[in-house]
């Protein structure tokens, strides 16, 4: 042998020799890596099984939009299918496996080696590559309900119904028409109808019922954002494209059976340009009914049948009357107001407006004027409203009780029509025309409160449905006589109701013209204008809502060294005009620059000379240090620098601004209580020092500030009306907050990277106060609510709406009472959702060994629970009867969960178990290894059906010891698909009968497979009962 070919076999010997030593030390690590190798594989399966159920969402989400997954991901689901269901077996023995039991050794080498030969099968399937949104929305509701001030007993009112009510239960109509005089109460009997198809939808004859006002000037975008979002439906990437955005909604609801209803139509609509298809009568197709104030318009939009809202007969109009003003105990002051009713002419908005203006009004000669000045006014029908309509408005108007009253009236009508006003909006407004007073004991916000309750006791304003402490909206009629109102009083001068605007408008108005508004138009650029509108009596110029506006001529404000109020919110301005440095008198001024661009607009050189300034919002803007010379704008009661970023802010700046009420500072500044080389930045503590502070909005990023023990200095916080705060020991400058509902006024975030980090009592105040709560890596060691909480908390019913804490050591019940103490509150009874992620430690969320009062939980709509491994079970019986409104239950991950609710040894157990979660609509089961039972139940106990008469979805994946549903024939009847992963543990579950099993076998499905339960023969195992 040659000494190369020695050398080379001597080579490939080594080589052999190495190969063959690793393959025995990689075989012997299967023995003792065994703990390792399997807790790695399960925390990788569990990851896996995450990811591919969210992508599965997604994908469901994606064929709603009407839009087809890629290739890639249809493959990739379907080679996760298969590796699933062929590795079933293996999968549930490596997961079920007692790690701290004994294992023989030849069984620890198998196990091992399955793991990881099954973790590298999971890997080489690359799903971690796509990338995901961290949350999907939930579904849209069906039907939103309105509030509404519908009177029942009104007969002509319900012989118009009953005749709407049957021509939507006539197959073969398609557009149904209702005509009648503003005022007359078509929006709200629409109201009514689709309220009535919330609480009881007998005929199930419609998916969902929408309803949206196309007012006289309609905002086709609009409209088809409002019914997209109803529909779970979006039009991202062609946002500004209507007819794209038209054929989209047309497929979405073209096989759906929907009832649109369309209020307040003006003039002729196409509903093809909006996306509304028109059906041939048959049951999948959508049902319009369209309201009007001209019958030529239910004609020309070839309605069938068209019905004519009726006046109120006499005894109608009274009754109503009476409803509003109250009764009578003078007999010449009750005959007066029969005249004064029956000068309304049967119109429930005049009725309603008139006796809210008069109500308790003993003066008869009070009385007796209203009816002169009703009587007097003789002219026919202006600018579309009826005459009896604006003379009874505009009435009520002069008997409003002060001027300022008045101009809070008419300022209502610088909005668009049907527009949902922010309070704060009116109150900056307030302030800056005077009509909001100045006050060292009344708050800004108090005095505008009281304004608009004397509007609406009087019916000129109206509650917005759901956010009633927020809003206020004009009726459309009501809108339409404050205009003329207005237009006509020469000492007032306000001009609005322009619409589609793309530049300055060119009309022949006032000189004069004190108060403008252009919002919510597409004006692009403003330029020298009509000098009309230009000049020194300029008060009021509202130009927000204009996001295309990106300039204005450098002598726009010239000449209006006068003007008071000055919006801009919602424009994309990339600077400011020269001319502005006139305007010396603003006491209002609101910018923000929509538009992101590279450098964004430093305003604060022109601010410090604005003296006068009472209200200053700089939104998305730039600022790189506040001064002190910023300190001497005292006047400010709102300051709001919401996501505009300030580097630094030196101490005594904030503190020298005394009548401060409102600060907002989120996305900001967050580095209190820091230093540079140059000095200090402001202390937190310095905001303490502002007495009339009562909203506060801020972030601060300090990893000591939560576990402060200085409460003192931070008092004022428990005394504040509003906040949002966020608490982090992150130093990620200007860091993403996601709140769940901004629309909560007090919200509490606290975030941080340790768990072992406790919160000081001061933040425990602050959240007996809080309507939103989230915790996320801190030391709960306590529980969140208790008896021992409650002692102390005065008797205040803690107003918590939702609450979501993650990734946080806490006691192992979250919520807990003692047995040997009784409870007078009711148990968080404005709380609507929970959502609880990675607690380990947490065996129970509920432990309430008492009698529980009627209200508890009475909001509660929406629970998620996921990654907590300890739980063992998640209502308490005496809990799950509270839950009447519960809507959604999401449960995923959770290894030592055994059963749904814990039940109880009593006689009314099966007929109550036979109720729970009567409003439940989806119920998400994933990945739940020791799940034995939706109910605890003994064997002994007669078998019970669960009703379940409003679920919808049901998604059961991964839980294979779970046999039983409580499901019967009739049980969930709503419920059209049954989602699982598994034909083997289907086949495997036990029902009370044939019917109920034959029933769900109909419409199981099986992951991303269709068909395959139809495909075998039915297997059942029926219950020994």
């Amino acid at each position: 042998m040659d000494p190369a070919t020695g050398a080379a076999i001597g080579s490939s010997v080594l080589e052999l020799e190495k190969r063959a030593q690793n393959t025995i030390i990689r075989h012997v690590r299967y023995f003792t890596n065994f703990k390792n190798n399997m807790e790695e594989f399960r925390d990788q399966l569990e990851l896996f099984e995450a990811k591919i159920d969210d992508i599965q969402n997604r994908v469901d989400v994606c064929r709603q939009n009407l839009q087809e997954p890629s290739n890639e991901v249809e493959v990739l689901l379907k080679q996760c299918t298969k590796f699933r269901v062929n590795n079933a077996g293996d999968l549930d023995n490596l997961k079920g496996l007692n790690l701290e039991g004994s294992v023989k050794y030849f069984s620890r080498y198998k196990f091992s080696k399955k793991a990881k030969d099954l973790e590298k099968k999971m890997m080489r399937l690359n799903v971690f590559n796509i990338n995901l949104p961290m949350e999907l929305n939930p579904p849209p509701e069906t039907v939103v309900k309105f509030s509404t001030k519908y009177l029942e007993g009104l007969k002509s009112v319900e012989n118009t119904k009953t005749e709407i009510i049957r021509a939507i239960k006539d197959a073969n109509t398609v557009v149904i028409g209702l005509h009648g005089m503003g005022g007359i109460g078509k929006t709200t009997l629409m109201q009514q109808i689709n309220n009535e198809f919330k609480e009881d939808n007998p005929h199930k004859r419609f998916a969902s019922v929408i309803m949206v006002t196309v007012s006289d000037s309609p905002n086709i975008k609009k409209l088809q954002n409002q019914i997209g979002e109803r529909v779970g439906l979006n039009f991202q990437g062609i946002e500004s494209e209507t007819d794209q955005r038209a054929s989209r909604l047309l497929k979405r609801l073209e096989n759906e059976s929907i009832l649109i209803i369309l209020d307040d139509i003006w003039n002729e609509l196409d509903l093809s340009t909006i996306g509304i298809p028109r059906g041939n009568g048959e049951n999948k197709c959508c049902k319009i009914i369209l309201t009007t104030r001209n019958r030529d318009v239910c004609q020309r939009m070839e309605a069938s049948p068209i019905i004519r809202m009726a006046c109120l007969n006499p005894n109608e109009s009274w009754n109503l009357f009476e409803s509003y003003s109250g009764t009578f105990e003078s007999n010449p002051i009750r005959e007066i107001a029969k005249n004064v009713c029956k000068e309304c002419a049967g119109l429930p908005l005049a009725i309603s407006v008139v006796a809210s203006t008069l109500r308790h009004d003993k003066r008869e000669y009070m009385w007796s004027n209203f009816l002169s000045g009703m009587v007097e006014h003789n002219f026919e029908e202006l600018d579309g409203i009826e005459a009896k309509v604006y003379v009874t408005l505009k009435l009520s108007y002069d008997h409003l009780e002060s001027h300022n009253q008045k101009l809070c009236f008419l300022f209502c009508s610088l909005f668009p029509e049907d527009y949902p006003i922010q309070l704060n909006d009116l109150m900056y407004y307030g302030l800056g025309e005077g009509f909001v007073t100045c006050g060292a004991r009344v708050s800004s916000l108090d005095r505008i409160l009281i304004l608009i309750d004397k509007l609406k006791s009087r019916g000129l304003l109206l509650d917005v449905e759901g956010r009633r402490e927020i809003y206020v909206k004009m009726h459309d009629v009501v809108r339409d006589v404050a205009i003329i109102i207005a237009r006509n009083d020469e000492k007032l001068d306000f001009y609005s109701n322009f619409k589609d605007l793309t530049k300055w408008p060119m009309g022949g108005e006032s000189e004069t013209i004190k108060r403008i508004s252009l919002m919510e138009n597409s004006i692009r650029h403003v330029v020298d204008h009509n000098p009309k509108f230009h000049g020194k009596w300029m008060k009021s110029l509202l130009l927000n809502n204009n996001y295309s506006l990106e300039t204005i001529d450098d002598d726009f404000f010239e000449e209006m060294g006068d003007l008071h109020i000055l919006d801009m919110r919602g424009t994309r301005l990339k600077s400011l005009p020269t001319s502005f440095q006139k305007l010396m008198k603003l006491r209002v001024l609101a910018i923000s620059n929509s538009y992101y661009h590279k450098a964004r607009i430093s305003f604060c050189d022109h601010l410090l000379s604005k003296k006068d300034l009472v209200v200053l919002i700089l939104l998305d803007s730039r600022i790189t240090m506040l001064t002190k010379e910023f300190g001497e704008l005292v006047h400010l009661k709102v300051l709001d620098f919401t996501n505009t970023r300030i580097d630094i802010i030196r101490p005594n700046v904030l503190s020298k601004l005394k009548k401060l009420e409102q600060l907002r500072l989120l996305r900001s500044f967050n580095q209190w209580n820091k230093s540079d080389r140059n000095g200090n930045f402001v202390s937190f503590y310095e905001l303490g020092s502002l007495e009339r502070l009562y909203a506060l909005e801020v972030e601060v990023f300090d990893e000591k500030f939560a576990m402060s023990s200085k409460e003192e200095p931070l008092n004022f916080l428990s005394s504040l009306k509003f906040f949002k705060i966020f608490l982090s020991d992150s130093n990620n400058h200007l860091a993403p907050i996601h709140y769940h509902d901004t629309n909560h006024k007090k919200i509490l975030v606290l975030k941080s990277n340790e768990a072992s980090k406790s919160i000081s009592n001061w933040i425990i105040v602050l959240m007996k106060k809080a309507e939103e709560i989230q915790l996320n890596g801190y030391n709960w060691s306590k529980q969140f609510l208790g008896d021992k909480i409650l002692e102390n908390s005065d008797n205040i019913k803690f107003p918590l709406k939702y609450l979501f804490i993650s990734c946080c050591k806490t006691s192992k019940v979250l919520i807990e009472f003692s047995k040997n103490k009784d409870c007078d509150a009711v148990i968080l009874p404005e709380v609507k959702n929970i959502r609880l992620k990675e607690l380990d430690e947490m065996e129970n969320i509920f432990i309430i060994p008492i009698e529980i009062r009627v209200g508890s939980f009475q909001s509660l709509t929406i629970i998620f629970i996921m990654r907590c491994q300890a739980l063992r079970s998640i209502f308490p019986w005496n809990v799950a009867v509270c839950l009447v409104h519960l809507e959604e239950l999401y449960v995923r991950n959770c290894s030592s969960l055994e059963v749904i609710v814990i039940g109880k040894d009593n006689s009314d157990y099966y007929n109550k178990g036979q109720v729970l979660f009567p409003k439940l609509k989806r119920l998400y089961l994933y990945d739940l290894q020791n799940l034995k039972s939706l109910l605890w139940q003994q064997e002994s106990v007669k078998r019970m059906e669960m009703e379940l008469s409003s679920l919808m979805t049901l998604k059961v994946f991964d839980c294979m010891k779970l046999k039983r549903l409580f499901f019967g024939e009739k049980s969930a009847p709503e419920l059209s698909m049954f989602w699982c992963n598994s034909d083997e543990w289907f086949d495997e579950l036990q029902w009370n009968d044939e019917q109920a099993a034959s029933r769900f076998k109909s419409i199981v499905r099986f992951d991303a497979v269709e068909g395959r339960a139809s495909s075998r023969p039915l297997k059942t195992k029926r219950l020994n009962i």
